[in-house]
């Protein structure tokens, strides 16, 4: 076929790039129920009455013995849409059965072939190429054939081209040629033998937790966690957003991001509420000593001795520190707010009450010169 097909490029007949990997391809025998040859040739050809609608419906089991010519075909197959521009194939069958009286290829367009010596008998193979048109599709009729048998039941093999030495059933437009996968079988007086190709399961719209599409098989999504969506690619649809537990007033249910948001509530994306529990805030609680520590509650805080601040963290607030305080020539170590409650006065100035600095300030009526002398004697 290699050489045929070189011929035709060169005369600008056979052009256009590989399409696809025709390796998974198959030449299946197919007998469309009842069809039977006639000298008068149905409207379209012969070839127009193939009607392989999907692989399973092969129909090739069987073929009645006797006079009747029934007509058959060779169909190439493919697991996925696929594009070709050559075919090559051969038979191998008992010569005493069956009879062939009609044969020819079938071909998009104009097309050409190249047949063995003394085809189709058996043991010989043939070749045919697209000359403008190429076949397109998952299974197109490639040749047909008709035919009887008034002998013992036996099949026609359909193999490999035996005129070439090296196994090739397909070339794609660019001359790139690959050997079938498998080769059926039509049956005279027995079953024939189907081979269909090993079809890849369909990829489609797989919405994941995240809200994320990506195209996968439906084993693969589940896998994924997600849902799948047949016959649907991601183009089509719009994955809902991703659902997470929403904290309003501490009290957890399941919303997305931004209806969380708009109702005020702290999202968790991945968390759910069946295994969450919204964590209760804890907020500013000042020591006497002015260290700010979170506390859930009031209560906690007031069991430390400090002023709870609800609503606010410890950046919010400044918390009072205690100072030296003289009452007279007593020293106290306590907030400013105390300190003039007990009357003294409040001396930040000092660190703390050793070594009693107020027993150094003269007492004075807090109105006259000796008090502020006294302060800063």
């Amino acid at each position: 076929m290699r050489r045929v097909l070189l011929a035709l490029a060169f005369m600008g007949l056979v052009t256009g790039a590989a399409y696809a990997d025709l390796s998974a391809g198959v030449f299946l025998a197919h007998h469309p129920a009842g069809l039977v040859y006639t000298i008068d040739t149905p409207t379209g050809g012969w070839c127009a009455q193939c009607n392989l609608q999907s692989c399973p419906d092969q129909n090739n089991d069987n073929l009645e013995i006797g006079a009747t010519e029934w007509v058959w075909y060779v169909v190439a197959a493919f697991p996925e849409t696929s594009t070709w521009c050559g075919i090559e194939f051969g038979l191998q069958y008992t010569a005493t059965q069956p009879t062939l009286t009609a044969y020819g290829y079938c071909v998009p367009g104009a097309g050409l072939e190249i047949p063995g010596t003394d085809w189709p008998a058996p043991g010989t193979g043939t070749s045919v190429v697209t000359t403008d048109i190429p076949w397109t599709g998952t299974l197109r009729p490639v040749y047909y054939f008709a035919g009887y048998s008034y002998t013992t039941p036996g099949l026609v093999q359909i193999t490999d081209n035996f005129g070439t030495p090296d196994p090739v059933a397909f070339a794609d437009c660019d001359q790139v040629e690959f050997p079938a996968a498998g080769y059926g079988a039509i049956g005279y007086g027995m079953p024939g033998i189907d081979a269909c190709p090993e079809i890849p399961p369909p990829m489609w719209a797989c919405c994941l937790p995240s809200g994320e599409c990506v195209m996968a098989t439906e084993a693969g999504c589940v896998d994924l966690g997600g849902e799948w969506h047949l016959d649907v690619p991601c183009s089509q649809i719009d994955c809902p957003a991703p659902m997470g537990a929403c904290c309003i007033n501490y009290v957890c249910t399941m919303m997305e991001e931004a209806d969380c948001l708009a109702a005020d509530g702290i999202w968790y994306a991945d968390e759910d509420c069946a295994s969450f529990t919204c964590p209760v805030p804890s907020w500013a609680c000042c020591l006497y000593d002015g260290t700010c520590v979170l506390t859930e509650t009031d209560a906690d805080c007031t069991a430390q001795g400090g002023v709870w601040h609800e609503g606010m963290t410890c950046a919010d607030v400044t918390c009072p520190v205690p100072d030296v305080c003289c009452v007279n020539h007593l020293c106290y170590f306590v907030h400013e707010t105390e300190c003039v409650e007990l009357g003294g006065v409040w001396h930040p100035e000092f660190v703390d009450c050793t070594d009693n600095p107020c027993e150094e300030l003269t007492p004075a009526d807090e109105t006259s010169w000796g008090t502020i002398k006294a302060i800063y004697r």
